[in-house]
């Protein structure tokens, strides 16, 4: 079967099987008699002439683009899940969805639990906005929600990892996550490896909400990311990818590469 019929689009599609089972569209092809039937490109006819010279009769036409459209209509259910979210310049009109919207949409369908991982977090007033859902989430119902954060070592900071990490655990108590019950906070202890060699870190931007529905995003959970940067993800609906990815975090914990952090 010839690869230009895939460009068809469905309609058309639908339209030539249907021609060439009934025998309304039979060769010889003329591309008058195909445009009047079932529309489609100029090129269409010499394309059905060309495989019924190879032994293709209609009836094998019309069940090889009936394999093309199942083919279709499996890889588009595949897609159904995934949706496209973006952060950029307001005046910019697209389809996407916004990557603000969708986090903080995340944080209020959430019945069971939260994974989120980010390599920025904002404190203050910026932070008390972005998070104010979940706050109000956790404050009046019971969440399990883990924070996945990286804790960076500053360049030249030789103090011990004991004191950067009593630091971060106030910062983030104080200034972060105000509210009780606090999240689980974890952070990768490669970025704190004392020395001038080199770090790893943890440089993830992801949501999963209920081990069933996935952000996966250039955007920090900053106002910046959130609502001014141009930045990009996906919006993935599929449980055993969510799951999939909890499960990749909770690896890193087992491993001890993601410890725990406590912010009592």
């Amino acid at each position: 079967m010839s690869g230009r019929l895939r460009e068809l689009p469905a309609g058309v599609l639908s339209a030539l099987a249907t021609a060439l089972q009934t025998g309304k569209l039979k060769p010889p092809f003329t591309r008058a008699t195909v445009e009047h039937l079932v529309g489609g490109p100029p090129w269409l006819a010499a394309e059905l002439t060309t495989l019924t010279t190879r032994g293709l009769s209609p009836a094998a036409l019309a069940w090889g683009i009936g394999l093309i459209t199942e083919e279709r209509a499996e890889w588009r259910s595949r897609w159904d899940g995934l949706a496209l979210t973006w952060t950029g310049p307001e005046e910019v009109v697209t389809e996407t969805r916004d990557t603000g919207a969708v986090a903080r949409e995340l944080f209020a369908e959430a019945q069971r639990s939260l994974l989120v991982s980010t390599y920025a977090l904002d404190e203050g007033a910026k932070g008390e906005n972005l998070l104010a859902i979940l706050r109000q989430r956790m404050v009046s119902q019971t969440l399990d929600v883990r924070f996945f954060v990286n804790l960076p070592r500053e360049y030249g900071d030789e103090r011990p990892s004991a004191t950067i990490l009593a630091q971060h655990a106030r910062r983030l108590r104080e200034k972060v996550f105000t509210w009780e019950p606090r999240p689980t906070v974890f952070y990768d202890r490669r970025a704190l490896e004392p020395g001038h060699g080199p770090r790893g870190c943890l440089h993830a931007k992801v949501i999963v909400r209920d081990e069933v529905q996935t952000l996966i995003t250039s955007a920090n959970l900053t106002e910046a990311a959130q609502e001014r940067n141009v930045e990009a993800g996906v919006l993935i609906d599929d449980a055993p990818f969510a799951r999939g990815v909890v499960g990749q975090f909770e690896r890193l914990v087992a491993a001890g590469v993601l410890v725990e952090l406590g912010l009592g």
